[in-house]
């Protein structure tokens, strides 16, 4: 079970980096793209969607980490 902890908050940390720096590019290509159409629009809501999306995950990860059972459980985790 510990294992099983540590390898959640590590893909809970890496899938959070990899959102918002998704959501970033997305929002930077939306904004320099000057296309008369929907798309830059649509890239830009996606990009700021990926990247509150995100900023959840992180939010999850860090109100999960002050319960006690989880710290606990994550002391005996080998960085």
């Amino acid at each position: 079970m510990i294992k099983s902890a540590c390898n959640i908050m590590k893909k809970a940390t890496a899938t959070t980096v990899a959102l918002i720096l998704a959501g970033s590019f997305l929002v930077l290509v939306g904004q320099f793209l000057t296309l008369g159409s929907f798309v830059p629009v649509m890239l830009i809501y996606l990009g700021f969607f990926l990247v509150l999306a995100g900023l959840t995950l992180l939010l999850i990860t860090l109100v999960a980490l002050l319960l006690p059972a989880v710290n606990q459980r994550l002391e005996h985790c080998q960085h």
